[in-house]
């Protein structure tokens, strides 16, 4: 039991991990272009007036 358990964690992290590949490679790549995260990104806070 306790191994199954272990096996569907490890495989939801494997296939999480290449989600986030797919989307970060198709982002760059395809037609959808996310705007690159910028290191001082203006928060919430600050684009409230």
């Amino acid at each position: 039991m306790m191994r199954r358990a272990a096996i569907r964690r490890h495989l939801l992290r494997a296939a999480g991990a290449i989600l986030v590949v797919l989307l970060s490679a198709c982002g760059r790549r395809g037609p959808l272009r996310l705007p690159e995260p910028t290191p001082s990104s203006p928060t919430a806070e600050e684009k409230a007036p």
